[in-house]
């Protein structure tokens, strides 16, 4: 399940479009804390939810979902919640990523970087006073990076990517739970930048890949997407495979003549 950033956002779809998973604790959820952030009160957020439940649910029943909807409410007025947040990527720290050059990869640490930021902006908004030590991580596994990479691994195929990606030095894999960041460390984010060296901004936090920059391998414009089968541009994937056919022509020929 994908973890949410902007609960703001993600509340506003639920109400034009319902429950992501039917009866789901964690829309509810969400749902009482925006009722609450946006002034409602206790007995008003009762009602929203019900409505909300109704609205979506034809077999709705209140004596059923009475429990979820306590729970939410709870839930809901003792967290705040998730606002969006502009992440700024470097072009050093693309550049680092792009260097393993395997796309499935560049796609996890590309993730890794987002969540590793966003908990650095939302611990620096919590503590303005604490000083930045340049240091970024990523509390627990890396299951979340991948889902919202949309890369699908079975747990062992994970642990291998997690072992890989620690080979290729992107990050310690060992968790420290000493640490007080938690988690494990990111080895390949920049401690300082300006914002002349900003390549990419993400502002869709919900959609995270969708910002991730790909290019032509052949001449390095940017694509608007990867194909399965090549990760060209069509111009330069049309001359490849033009001169592929010439080769492959001449070739007959030599053999026709042999």
């Amino acid at each position: 399940m994908n973890p949410i950033f902007d609960e703001f956002a993600y509340a506003e779809n639920l109400l034009k479009n319902g429950f992501i998973t039917f009866m789901s604790i964690r829309d509810l959820k969400i749902l009482a804390k925006y009722y609450f952030y946006i002034g409602h009160l206790d007995d008003q957020v009762i009602i929203d939810l019900q409505d909300f439940c109704k609205k979506f649910n034809p077999q709705y029943n209140e004596i059923l979902a009475e429990e979820k909807i306590e729970r939410a409410i709870k839930y809901g007025k003792n967290e705040k919640i998730k606002l969006p947040i502009q992440i700024e990527v470097t072009k050093n720290e693309l550049s680092k990523i792009k260097e393993i050059k395997n796309y499935k990869y560049e796609k996890i640490l590309f993730c890794l970087l987002f969540m590793a930021k966003y908990n650095r902006k939302v611990f620096e908004n919590k503590y303005p006073d604490k000083k930045f030590n340049g240091r970024y991580f990523v509390n627990g596994s890396i299951a979340p990076a991948l889902s919202m990479a949309k890369v699908y691994a079975k747990r062992i195929v994970q642990c291998d990517i997690k072992a890989d990606l620690h080979e290729y030095g992107y990050f310690d894999s060992n968790t420290n739970h000493n640490n007080v960041d938690g988690g494990f460390e990111l080895f390949y984010l920049d401690q300082e930048w300006k914002q002349e060296d900003v390549a990419v901004i993400i502002e869709d936090l919900n959609n995270i890949i969708l910002a991730y920059p790909i290019y032509c391998e052949s001449c390095g414009n940017l694509l608007e997407k990867k194909s399965r089968m090549h990760n060209k541009c069509n111009k330069c994937y049309k001359e490849e495979k033009h001169e592929k056919v010439k080769i492959q022509t001449r070739e007959r020929v030599r053999r026709y003549f042999a």
